[in-house]
């Protein structure tokens, strides 16, 4: 909000005008009514969760960040420029692996991960972008610039979240929102719904959005995006494959679903072929969508770049696959399953973080990132023993 001189940014200004306007009456009325917007929602993290259980409660910041519109294309430009690479880069690996044969890509980092679904290679294409839907984490840094901390390619965790609470903000902060010029959200999923329906070109099923079910800390915000889209909820156990095409069964018999927005981790989506992760997978789905019958966004395998794997290759992909200049850094990192770059780690341990290079989509299977400063004496030699039999699913990160 503050520029070096302590005054006010321009960008800021009206809303900080706005807001000393609304004086202390005025502020205990916005919060009062975000939070009364969102507890009617019915949004938490845990839908077993004692409503008045701060642990679970949602809590939305009524002074939010604000981007100044010119910062912000920037970003748009860079992100639009990542997802293009993205896809381009999966299309590749689940195709002819140009990258791997031509050494742009090392193959231990592609197939020697968990995120690699065998099934998914060189399947039928409907089409359909692999990559539907895209989040990314980025940080700003000291000097104003922005570095990209890790891709999430195989679900986006949070679309329900983001809307219900702008919702709730745009409610309680009414005049304000608009006198701010507020960028709305619905672009984004108008986009969304049009990708999805491009995606069930046939018109002889209908679109469902696939959850891990109730019990998962994300199904608020699933329930909240499939009845926003107007997409029915479904549960592994509410689909059948028959003859390499998906059913829902309902009471009326069953309905054939063309397309699946899946919210479940693309490895236990086929307890056959994949992955089993209990009740999670629906038997005979990776061979329905390899042979074309069923559209799935994101594809299955496309959490093989989720998280950090491409950060230190992104540079020259995008020269090579778009022709262009990366338009959004990486956080500076190391791939620990090249010598060099292992070497260099090890040489600057404490002023990096180490982390999974692909992590897993789901946030409770996540391995935490860990501080370099605390590998010493014992844990140190066993983080070397690890490196020698595990270091192509490792990276090293500066932190930003």
């Amino acid at each position: 909000m503050l520029a070096a001189d302590g005054s006010v940014r321009p960008h800021w200004q009206r809303f900080v005008d706005g807001w000393a306007g609304m004086g202390p009456a005025g502020w205990q009325t916005a919060s009062d009514s975000t939070r009364r917007l969102l507890r009617e929602s019915g949004i938490a993290f845990n839908v077993y969760a004692d409503p008045d259980d701060r642990a679970h409660a949602w809590r939305l910041d009524l002074i939010p960040v604000l981007l100044h519109e010119d910062e912000w294309r920037g970003i748009e430009r860079g992100l639009v420029q990542r997802a293009r690479l993205i896809e381009a880069v999966l299309q590749d690996l689940y195709g002819d692996a140009k990258l791997l044969r031509d050494g742009l890509l090392p193959p231990a980092l592609a197939l020697g991960s968990e995120e690699f679904l065998r099934p998914a290679a060189r399947a039928r294409r409907t089409g359909v972008p692999l990559l539907v839907t895209y989040a990314c984490d980025i940080a700003r840094t000291a000097d104003g610039g922005w570095r990209v901390l890790a891709d999430q390619t195989d679900i986006a965790i949070g679309n329900g979240y983001l809307l219900a609470s702008r919702v709730a903000l745009s409610q309680g902060l009414g005049e304000l929102f608009l006198g701010c010029h507020t960028r709305r959200l619905a672009g984004h999923y108008v986009a969304l719904q049009q990708s999805l329906q491009q995606a069930n070109a046939r018109g002889d099923g209908r679109i469902a959005l696939l959850t891990s079910g109730e019990r998962n800390p994300s199904y608020f915000s699933n329930a909240y995006l499939a009845r926003y889209l107007g997409y029915t909820l479904v549960e592994s156990g509410d689909l059948t494959i028959r003859d390499n095409n998906v059913y829902l069964k309902t009471l009326d018999g069953l309905q054939r679903v063309s397309t699946i927005l899946r919210k479940v981790p693309g490895r236990w989506c086929d307890p056959l072929l994949l992955s089993a992760r209990g009740p999670l997978g629906v038997p005979g789905l990776a061979q329905a969508a390899r042979t074309g019958r069923v559209a799935i966004a994101n594809a299955l395998g496309s959490g093989l770049v989720h998280n950090r794997a491409l950060a230190p290759f992104a540079r020259r992909l995008c020269k090579r696959l778009l022709g262009e200049d990366l338009l959004l850094e990486d956080a500076p990192t190391l791939w620990l399953g090249d010598r060099k770059m292992r070497q260099a780690a090890l040489a600057r341990l404490g002023e990096l973080r180490i982390g999974e290079a692909t992590q897993r989509s789901d946030p409770g299977e996540d391995a935490p990132s860990e501080d370099g400063r605390a590998l010493q004496g014992d844990r140190l030699e066993e983080f070397k023993a690890r490196l020698r039999h595990q270091g192509h699913r490792l990276v090293a990160q500066e932190p930003i």
